[in-house]
């Protein structure tokens, strides 16, 4: 007979009754297992309620709603690189066998605030700059819709560190509360 560990992580255990849904697509809600348990303090600050109608990023090709990114200086610079607003990423197509690149996001509780909290690059992708590209894509395309960005994700994190906040130094934030202050500034 089998037991359940206790410690089991999934959508059910982590839910928080107050926290709306999120915005990305819905398609996978029904999924109950956690898809990152390996995220910092993932029960906390409701990660487990965001992330509960995210596709995991294996199930990604069978999106059906990806649109090239629209006339912008991200999609001039970056034509390869689509922006799968549904699924809330960034992706890169990357040869003919399917893999694909990817930068992932969420919606955080403030209007035009996101959250960059994962690249994904195949393994024999890597050190050939495909990273640096959807990270480029993405704060362009942020900078562009008056998006702030809160960037989680250790490679968008060194990238900046690497490359300098320079360009990005208005879209980059730490927290809701510091996005939401430079908004004001702005008005």
């Amino acid at each position: 007979m089998e037991t359940k560990p206790k410690n089991d992580l999934t959508i059910a255990n982590l839910l928080d009754e107050d926290q709306p849904p999120a915005e990305c697509s819905t398609i996978a809600a029904q999924n109950t297992a956690v898809p990152f348990p390996f995220l910092p303090l993932y029960s906390q600050y409701s990660f487990a309620q965001r992330l509960k109608s995210t596709i995991p990023f294996s199930k990604l090709f069978f999106s059906n709603n990806i649109k090239p990114l629209n006339q912008t200086k991200a999609a001039a610079e970056h034509p390869e690189i689509t922006h799968d607003k549904d699924q809330c990423m960034f992706l890169l197509k990357l040869d003919a066998q399917g893999r694909t690149a990817a930068i992932c996001y969420l919606p955080t509780r403030v209007k035009n605030v996101i959250e960059v909290y994962h690249t994904e690059i195949p393994p024999h992708h890597r050190h050939k700059g495909i990273g640096d590209k959807l990270v480029k894509a993405c704060l362009l395309w942020a900078k562009e819709s008056g998006t702030f960005v809160i960037p989680t994700c250790s490679f968008v994190r060194r990238h900046l560190d690497y490359n300098g906040f320079q360009n990005y130094d208005p879209v980059i934030v730490r927290n809701e509360q510091e996005a939401q202050n430079k908004a004001v500034e702005h008005f």
